[in-house]
């Protein structure tokens, strides 16, 4: 979890990169695309995060979350309502989906490598 919460706080660190990129001409073209690749990310780490807690409740609750295509989308649904509602929570809400965002990205960055290790 430290490293995937590291390699996904490096990723979250790109939107200052984008922001400097914006202030030279050059930059513009690749600052637009940086900034989509940010958001897609973004979003997958948040889908990736959704999908890993509403794992862990199933465990938690001694249900099996890998018997079928519904079952696994049902405890997806769950993780994403979760950390939906928990985002917002005036204080604790930002700080609890930044760490998911982190965890999130950290851990599609760490598939990622794996992959591209063993192809």
């Amino acid at each position: 979890m430290v490293f995937s919460l590291l390699e996904g706080g490096v990723l979250q660190a790109d939107s200052v990169a984008t922001v400097l990129l914006v202030t030279t001409v050059v930059g513009i073209p690749i600052a637009v695309l940086l900034l989509a690749a940010y958001i897609l990310a973004l979003t997958a780490g948040f889908l990736a995060a959704a999908g890993a807690l509403g794992r862990r409740g199933a465990r938690l609750v001694r249900w099996d979350a890998d018997v079928s295509f519904l079952t696994r989308f049902g405890a997806f649904a769950a993780g994403f309502a979760v950390l939906s509602v928990v985002g917002l929570v005036p204080v604790l809400g930002p700080v609890v989906v930044f760490v998911a965002l982190a965890v999130g990205i950290g851990a599609l960055m760490l598939e990622a490598r794996e992959v591209w290790r063993g192809a």
